[in-house]
């Protein structure tokens, strides 16, 4: 085993659940394949519930994510008036980045050569309604425990405040306060919206970004391993937030939408 083996998030909030139950660090080492020294700095950031990767975030993004988090309750109001005023046309969108979050998963197709009991993967994605802003993983399933992870580095990886959830009501979503991504929402001060029962397409742009994903990232690509298409997920979504042009943000990335978002705030706030 490798000393600079990385776990991904779920990995490490699942090696972390089962030493604070009682398994031994050998066991865990094994298991897991890394070194006892990498698990000891995994329980290390644990205990401040820190589990994300270390943030490839350029410098422009870390520009984009503080000017957003600092904006004020009267700057949020402006900046709806603002959007409200330059509303695109034909396109029902939100006047804030993060004021509404779209959530949805997909069943992934077992890669070439894959035995038929091998169980299938699940694609999860948060797209963020006014800018587009994507934050996409792969994980074992759906149950809550895994979508309350997705939620949890969503909000981590996120360059701005999420304010409400919206999701359709399956159980891997909706529940008592104490299911999982309920919880991790409310411990967030996220609150949660619902496609009405049985019209699970009123999701659509979650929809449409899995159709995206699955177009111009999966199907593109012969992929030799579950981990290389991790990693081309990943490197897709870092393309698809900070190059890609979209349609509906009239040419532009996301990231440049919230560039020209942020010069919008700044330009009334200082005449």
């Amino acid at each position: 085993m490798h000393q600079n083996t990385r776990l991904l998030p779920y990995q490490r909030r699942e090696v972390y659940r089962r030493w604070l139950q009682g398994e031994k660090v050998t066991v865990l080492s094994k298991h897991f394949g890394v070194s006892r020294q990498t698990l000891y700095q995994v329980f290390k950031k644990a205990r401040l519930e820190v589990f994300g990767n270390y943030s490839s975030m350029n410098e422009r993004y870390r520009s984009i994510a503080y000017g957003l988090r600092k904006l004020s309750t009267t700057e949020r109001a402006l900046a709806r008036k603002i959007a409200k005023r330059e509303r695109r046309l034909n396109c029902y969108e939100k006047s804030e980045p993060g004021e509404l979050v779209h959530f949805d998963t997909k069943k992934l197709p077992r890669l070439s050569g894959e035995a038929a009991i091998q169980p299938r993967e699940w694609l999860h994605v948060a797209v963020d309604d006014h800018s587009r802003w994507l934050y996409a993983d792969i994980f074992p399933n759906k149950t809550s425990y895994s979508s309350a992870i997705h939620l949890e580095e969503t909000v981590r990886a996120m360059p701005f405040r999420m304010e409400t959830t919206y999701s359709d009501n399956g159980s891997e979503y909706r529940g008592r306060p104490d299911h999982p991504f309920v919880a991790t929402a409310h411990r967030h001060g996220i609150r949660q919206q619902f496609t009405r029962p049985h019209t699970p397409r009123t999701n659509g742009k979650a929809e449409r970004v899995i159709k995206t994903l699955m177009t111009e990232w999966h199907r593109r690509r012969s992929f030799l391993s579950r981990e290389e298409r991790r990693k081309f997920l990943y490197a897709y979504t870092r393309y698809y937030n900070q190059v890609r042009p979209h349609q509906s943000l009239l040419g532009q990335s996301p990231i440049e939408w919230l560039e020209a978002y942020l010069a919008r705030l700044k330009s009334v706030r200082n005449p």
